[in-house]
């Protein structure tokens, strides 16, 4: 995630997002989270640029399997 993206996501949007998840942050610790948040998404953005496409599952269901 670029600087630029970063501030695009604000203390205020962390805030909103906890009071959507029924979580109480109090105004002195949104700082300190909209940083861990900023970097959750810098590891999902590792995450979006590997290549999987050959990749088999790590588990596969068989539904067949499954009947007794």
């Amino acid at each position: 995630m670029t600087s630029k993206d970063r501030q695009k996501i604000t203390a205020k949007d962390v805030g909103k997002l906890a009071e959507v998840a029924g979580l109480k942050v109090d105004a002195g610790r949104l700082e300190t989270l909209t940083a861990r948040y900023w970097g959750f998404l810098d590891e999902i953005e590792k995450l979006k640029e590997l290549d999987i496409s050959n990749q088999e599952p790590a588990t596969v269901f068989k539904a067949g399997d499954a009947l007794p």
